[in-house]
């Protein structure tokens, strides 16, 4: 995030909080960016102990407007007012720990700070805790552009116990969205589309054709996943049935190729289509990242296993190709087609 953002935050939070005239007129200043009184103010209610100007303060040291750069200064005047409790100072000492405003990147406060706001049911504190796992080196496994398959399986093994982080930023998130923030919504509608789970493709398409103005990769995700409902039931993400659907269309045209060499040569594989999709064993063996909130107790599956009957036109007949799932514990799955 931008310096603009945490200017905002401050906005939101100093036209909540401030009560007195020289609080109010310090505001005032800021907004019209009439730095010298926007300083002056807040300096001379926090030189007598009122701290509500600490956030002010910091921003100003941080943008250096009217005074000299001095972050340092500007991260002890915010956490002042974050430690007595200030969420607004707690929201903006993440966004600085994230790396921003020439502040040296700690993930580890930034995450802390966001854990303490998103306590208070702030939304934004709360999406700023997911925002710290996706900023989280460790929990990621593409390295320089590229898929790490050895990380990725060593993520994926890994029990419920060993991924508390996760579990409480997924939370996190689902809160913000439950809440009404709006970037959450989108995000939560993109985690569902994501990731395998009960009913998650109906529950990212329900979010996704709420949101008036999408980014332009979930609008493509959005006709996708309306195009998967016309096609039947599936558990399977868009990102999974399109990896499987290179193995599946393999083995619906090893099949055609049964029908003897004319029949085949007339139906080439690009012209295979898919035409339904259907459960044809329930899952079983099931085993979900233990979340909470709402919507969420059966959205990321671990352990488990189903299959899927896919069936395709070939020229005009109707073949089926049985598809095997077998969950992956890192939100996707293995799978394997056999002919039916």
């Amino acid at each position: 995030m931008k310096i603009t953002v945490l200017l905002s935050l401050l906005l939101l939070w100093s036209a909540a909080t401030l009560a007195q005239a020289s609080h109010e007129e310090g505001v005032q200043a800021f907004q019209r960016k009439d730095y010298n009184i926007a300083f002056s103010q807040p300096e001379a209610t926090s030189d007598a102990g009122d701290v509500r100007g600490y956030p002010q303060l910091g921003i100003l040291y941080t943008e250096g407007c009217a005074i000299t750069k001095d972050v340092g200064v500007s991260l002890r005047m915010i956490e002042k007012s974050a430690q007595v409790g200030n969420v607004v100072s707690m929201n903006i000492l993440a966004n600085l720990y994230f790396g921003e405003c020439g502040v040296e990147k700690n993930l580890v406060l930034a995450r802390d700070w966001a854990r303490r706001s998103a306590r208070t049911k702030n939304v934004e504190g709360a999406l700023l805790f997911y925002r710290s796992l996706l900023m989280d080196p460790s929990l990621q496994y593409i390295e320089n552009g590229k898929p790490n398959t050895s990380k990725y399986f060593q993520l994926a093994k890994r029990p419920a116990g060993e991924r508390l982080l996760e579990i409480e930023g997924y939370d996190y998130l689902a809160l913000a969205a439950r809440l009404g923030h709006p970037t959450a919504r989108v995000s939560l509608g993109a985690f569902y589309a994501d990731n395998v789970g009960e009913e998650n493709n109906q529950k990212s398409l329900s979010i996704l054709q709420s949101i008036p103005s999408l980014p332009p990769f979930l609008e493509g995700y959005k006709h996708r996943l309306l195009e998967l409902q016309k096609l039947g039931t599936t558990l399977a993400t868009v990102k999974l049935i399109r990896d499987a659907q290179i193995t599946a269309m393999m083995a619906t045209y090893a099949r055609a190729n049964q029908w003897g060499k004319e029949k085949s040569e007339q139906c080439p594989a690009e012209k295979i289509k898919l035409q339904k999709m259907a459960l044809s064993k329930p899952l079983t063996a099931a085993e979900y990242l233990p979340l909470a909130e709402p919507g969420m107790k059966t959205a990321y599956l671990m352990r488990g296993a189903w299959e899927e009957t896919w069936t395709y036109d070939v020229c005009g007949r109707e073949v089926a190709t049985q598809i095997a799932f077998q969950a992956d514990g890192f939100g996707g799955a293995y799978f394997q087609a056999s002919g039916k």
